[in-house]
Parts: C-alpha cells; sequence; structure tokens
C-alpha cells in the first residue's frame, strides 16, 4: 500500500464497470456494453453466414425479461421476420418495425438518464470525497515510513505490502503484524489506510450500480442499431449497414465516457 499508493488512480478517476452486456455480433465484439444480464450471446460472423445466423438470431436468444423496451421491439420483430419463410425479401416491410425500436431505445436512454444521472452525480462526488480521504491517509503512512531508520524503511515497506494481501496465512500475517507492531504509528496508519481503502471500494461499488441503468440503456442503444443494420445489410444496402453500425460505435463510445468520467477518443469517419 505504501509503494503503490504514489501509483494509485487520482481521487477524480472513476472505476470502470465490471459487468459485460450480452454482445450480438461479431463486429461489437470490443464494445464494453456494460449492463446487468449475466447471459452472454456467441457472436457471428455476417460475411458468409446465412440469416440465421446474423445478429437476428442472436438477439432472440436473449430472454425478454432481460431487455428494456425498445430491444424488446426490436426482438419481437426479428422473431417475426425468422419466421418468414423469405427472410430477405421480407426484410423491408420489417425495417419500420426495428426503426421504431430504435427510437424506442433512444427514449429509454432518455429516461434512465431522468432517473439515474443524479444518483451517478452523487455517487461519484462520494467516490472522489473517500478517495482523497484514502489518499490522504496513504501519504501519513509513507510519512510514519520515513520516520524511521534508514536501514528499516525497506523492509518495513515490504511487509506492509504484503500485509495488504487477502491471501495471506492466519499465521503470516499474525508474524507480520507483530513485527510492524514494533513502530505503533505505522501500524496504526497502515489500519487506517486499510479501512479508509474499505470504504473507498464501498463508494466505488455504489457507482457502479448507479452507473449500470444508463450503462445498459446506452448499450441497447447500439444494440438496435446493430440490428437494423444487419436488416438494411439483408436487403443489399451494406453501404448504409456499415455507416449505420459506425454511428452506433461512435455514439455509444462517446455515452459510455460521458457516463464513467472519461475522455473519448475521436476517431475518424469511416468512408462507405
Amino acid at each position: 500500500m505504501a509503494q503503490r499508493a504514489e501509483s494509485d488512480r487520482s481521487a477524480q478517476e472513476l472505476v470502470e464497470p465490471s459487468n459485460s452486456f450480452a454482445a450480438l455480433h461479431k463486429e461489437v465484439q470490443d464494445l464494453r456494453l456494460a449492463g446487468t444480464q449475466s447471459e452472454k450471446i456467441e457472436a457471428k460472423a455476417e460475411s458468409s453466414q446465412a440469416a440465421k445466423d446474423d445478429s437476428l438470431t442472436c438477439l432472440i436468444k436473449i430472454k425478454p425479461e432481460q431487455l428494456g423496451h425498445g430491444m424488446q421491439q426490436a426482438r419481437e420483430a426479428a422473431v417475426a421476420l425468422e419466421g418468414e419463410k423469405d427472410i430477405k425479401g421480407a426484410a423491408a416491410s420489417y425495417q419500420p418495425k426495428f426503426e421504431a425500436a430504435v427510437k424506442q431505445t433512444d427514449s429509454d436512454f432518455n429516461d434512465a438518464f431522468k432517473e439515474n444521472w443524479g444518483k451517478v452525480n452523487l455517487a461519484r462526488m462520494d467516490v472522489s470525497f473517500k478517495s482523497s480521504n484514502f489518499m490522504g491517509v496513504v501519504q501519513s503512512l509513507n510519512a510514519n515510513i520515513k520516520e524511521l531508520p534508514q536501514e528499516k524503511q525497506a523492509e518495513v515497506s515490504t511487509m506492509i505490502n504484503l500485509m495488504q494481501r487477502d491471501t495471506l496465512s492466519p499465521s503470516l500475517a499474525a508474524e507480520l503484524r507483530k513485527e510492524v507492531g514494533q513502530y505503533p504509528d505505522v501500524l496504526k496508519s497502515f489500519d487506517a489506510a486499510k479501512q479508509a481503502e474499505g470504504v473507498m471500494n464501498t463508494a466505488k461499488e455504489g457507482l457502479n450500480k448507479a452507473q449500470e441503468p444508463l450503462l445498459k440503456a446506452a448499450a441497447e442503444q447500439a444494440m438496435a442499431r446493430f440490428v437494423l443494420a444487419d436488416v438494411k445489410a439483408l436487403q443489399g444496402d451494406t453501404s448504409a449497414a456499415v455507416l449505420l453500425k459506425q454511428e452506433a460505435r461512435e455514439q455509444l463510445n462517446k455515452t459510455q465516457g460521458q457516463i464513467i468520467g472519461r475522455p473519448v477518443e475521436v476517431k475518424p469517419p469511416l468512408q462507405a
């Protein structure tokens, strides 16, 4: 803790959501689609596969109750389209349903934003405050170590780093505490830092939880557009499909960046 603290994330940096949203397509495997569902759908290659292997089938495999309103609409349309004898021939007549689903995912995101953005901001401030507190306590720990005789500083720092590990055996942990206990101020600072770290991590978990509905809704905006793009591709409009997928990626990247408070890398436009 003493040695790594200075390289830890700043108090303003936010944690990245850990849950991953189901990938609908091979082309979106690199997108961090965060949400609450635990199922992951096998990604499918699009170029050489029939309609039954595209994102429509992947969407159908997701349980409706795990989806928002917009994606439920897209799933219903996908189920109906998959039931057609001539899927490619019927794609054009189903496109308005998928376009309506895209609009609904936008509405779903707006609703999620109104309901949860205030919670995210409060959780973010909580993380910032508790991270600052943790860093301050660690600085005190480092200062206490530096007050030790120079020949003891490296040894005590090593023991402190070992004491951070949750995998230590009880006997080794007790022995290390006994050794560090020879320097009461150091041990007291270490205990305070461990407690502050736990409080900070709890705050980060709260932030992740507050972000989940927004990240899931943002992911579904992208998912709906990818499905619509594949419906366009079925009709032979591959250029529009490629551009729509690029727009979906860019929108998701921007929206996720805003939600988690990270800078967004702007990529050059793709020419179809």
